[in-house]
């Protein structure tokens, strides 16, 4: 009998005739849903006890419907890094392996979070939709070599951003209490509060978990360096998205870039759309390299524990 896979996140699924003719000739029955961005909880309760397998995207992954999906359920490979949306813990004492793609976008990541950054302190888009409606604007700014980067994480993708900024002579700091006195590519650890007080722009570059949810909030933003940037990365839980548009609107932050939101895709009713925010679509890691590396091997993850 062959083994049976949902595959639910939004990379292969939307190259479903690829990747069915992939699963098949492993003698895999494949199951391809359709999502927004991610299974709902009810979603996932559907295929309880139906699969033995599953290429999983930000789905949600808690005790509850872990304990459905086993015992058949045996390997959840994740499309991609972040693995928040499963409880490990409960999937270990269920038998389950979760498997992800670690470093898989540090060149990425690293990349974009560049042009955030110059985009954010530069104004290259404000400039460009100025010029578009008739002015032509010649605001003084500063180089990133003038710029304090501090990076909230550093990780593979923090110290990918570190990287990237050394080539520009930047001052790049670092919290991550983990890392707290490894010294790479430039950039040096600090505590919390020196980070919040002394960066120009604050890179969110960090995994969410149950300690960080909505890290940057109002107490947070208060004591921020007045002017300064924030770019998210990671996850949009990480904000607090109320305060966030309140310290914008009160112009302690001189503006945003992100590429997560709590809600996604975000709501066209949002206060963000009115404010100096740049926005992305959760797609910072969407290379050709980077996702053909993640396709591989999120299949081969698949592949060695379902036959195992």
């Amino acid at each position: 009998m062959p083994k049976r896979v949902l595959v639910s996140n939004l990379m292969m699924l939307k190259e479903k005739e690829r990747f069915k003719d992939i699963l098949k000739s492993h003698d895999i029955e494949s199951i391809f849903t359709e999502i927004d961005q991610h299974l709902t909880k009810d979603q996932c309760l559907n295929f309880a006890g139906k699969i033995d397998g599953w290429l999983a995207g930000d789905d949600p992954g808690d005790e509850f419907v872990l304990s459905k999906m086993s015992p058949r359920l045996k390997i959840i490979s994740k499309w991609g890094t972040g693995l928040d949306s499963f409880d490990l813990e409960a999937a270990k004492k269920l038998g389950i392996k979760i498997t992800n793609t670690p470093h898989a976008f540090d060149e990425a990541v690293g990349e974009i979070a560049v042009g955030y950054i110059l985009a954010l302190t530069r104004e290259i888009i404000t400039t460009h939709i100025a010029v578009t409606s008739g002015d032509w604007p010649k605001r003084q700014q500063k180089s990133l070599s003038q710029l304090k980067i501090g990076l909230i994480g550093f990780g593979a993708i923090g110290q990918g951003i570190a990287l990237r900024l050394s080539g520009f002579k930047t001052t790049v700091i670092y919290y991550d209490p983990v890392k707290s006195d490894n010294e790479s590519f430039g950039a040096y650890p600090v505590s919390f509060n020196e980070l919040n007080r002394t960066s120009d722009v604050i890179l969110l570059c960090c995994n969410l978990n149950s300690t960080n949810q909505h890290l940057i909030d109002s107490s947070f933003l208060k004591n921020i360096k007045k002017g300064s940037y924030i770019v998210n990365l990671s996850r949009g839980g990480l904000i607090d998205q109320a305060a966030l548009e309140k310290s914008l609107i009160e112009g302690n932050l001189a503006g945003a870039a992100l590429d997560v939101f709590q809600i996604e895709p975000l709501p066209l009713n949002s206060k963000l759309r009115e404010l100096n925010v740049i926005f992305g679509s959760h797609n910072a890691n969407n290379t050709q390299k980077a996702v053909e590396f993640v396709h591989k091997n999120t299949l081969d993850n698949l592949f060695d524990n379902l036959e195992s």
